[in-house]
């Protein structure tokens, strides 16, 4: 009979060690785990649905999940429900499938879900307690009644303190093992961005105005992926400004942007429904470059009356500095 007990108490105290860790995995890491999908319902042609009930789940990139679905008019209803859910990642889409790049995790962020993880971590703990609570409790009540000795009841609990420290220690080490994980900072890949004319594909320099001749034709994805050991992409400055703007700042809600940079010189990027567009060559953006007054000033491109030329920086400090001299003329 109290062998039966025993047993089954293991066998509770075991699942609260895979609740705990099961508990543990919806705790967001800088990593892409599907586990973050799970809890999130799909309203389904008016049917709460699991986002893995409704298309298929991977991890293409180690920061990012790409949801799959198998019913195409169920996207945005998916998107809605990510987006109403407590997760904190906008997800996008090209109509198909549905991409969230998992961003890493600010210092105070870390904190709190360290934090949030211990609570956790306790509440498994006293579950676990609570089993080991119950058992001595139906040992005394067969004691009582004479069911077992006085020294059965206390060889049973001397069992039950053990599998309690036992599994204990289990929930402990899952419990490190997360803070270790929510405590990582790891280099997955590097993105450079350049002031010029990037051949995407081979992250070289074609044209770099405002740099010294010797930038380029410099393989400098190539050397610095034999160098660092990780993926590099190499893409033109403002293009890398306008993607971060469309996945993390005021573009992040809509599907097509042009955004233009002011400076040293003047560039652009474009994202057409959700994807940055570069153009065959590259050189799509390239609103600095747009000549608007042929024969006109010369531009570092080489070209005459490129809108950086007039525009940028340099340009009107230099406009200025003329008119000044003019005048005192």
């Amino acid at each position: 009979m109290t062998t039966d007990i025993i047993q089954d108490a293991e066998r509770r105290m075991q699942k609260a060690v895979e609740a705990a860790d099961h508990d543990f995995a919806s705790l967001r890491t800088g990593r892409a785990n599907p586990m973050l999908l799970e809890g999130i319902k799909v309203d389904y042609y008016g049917t709460p649905t699991p986002i893995n009930q409704l298309g298929g789940i991977s991890v293409p990139e180690p920061r990012q999940l790409l949801i799959t679905p198998w019913d195409r008019n169920s996207v945005d209803a998916i998107m809605k429900a990510i987006q109403s859910s407590d997760i904190g990642i906008t997800p996008q889409s090209d109509g198909q499938v549905i991409r969230l790049n998992v961003p890493y995790l600010t210092e105070e962020r870390r904190r709190d879900l360290i934090k949030q993880l211990h609570k956790k971590s306790e509440d498994h703990k006293v579950a676990i307690r609570n089993i080991r609570r119950d058992v001595n409790e139906r040992l005394k009540a067969q004691q009582k009644s004479s069911e077992i000795s006085e020294d059965d009841m206390k060889r049973e609990q001397e069992k039950i303190q053990k599998l309690t420290d036992k599994y204990i220690v289990d929930v402990d080490k899952h419990t490190a093992s997360k803070e270790a994980e929510l405590k990582e900072f790891k280099v997955y890949s590097l993105g450079i961005g350049i002031p010029g004319l990037i051949d995407w594909n081979r992250g070289i320099c074609l044209l770099l105005p405002n740099f010294p001749n010797k930038w380029k034709h410099i393989p400098i994805k190539e050397w610095l992926e034999e160098k660092l050991s990780l993926p590099v992409a190499v893409i033109n400055d403002v293009r890398a400004i306008t993607l971060a703007e469309k996945r993390f700042g005021a573009g992040k809600d809509v599907k097509s942007l042009i955004l233009m940079a002011i400076g040293t010189g003047i560039g652009g990027g474009v994202v057409i429904d959700g994807n940055l567009y570069i153009g065959k060559d590259g050189s799509a953006g390239e609103l600095g470059h747009i000549i608007i007054e042929p024969g006109g000033i010369k531009c570092g491109c080489g070209n005459r009356g490129c809108l950086e030329s007039y525009a940028s920086g340099p340009s009107i400090v230099a406009q200025a500095l003329r008119s000044l001299v003019q005048q005192n003329d």
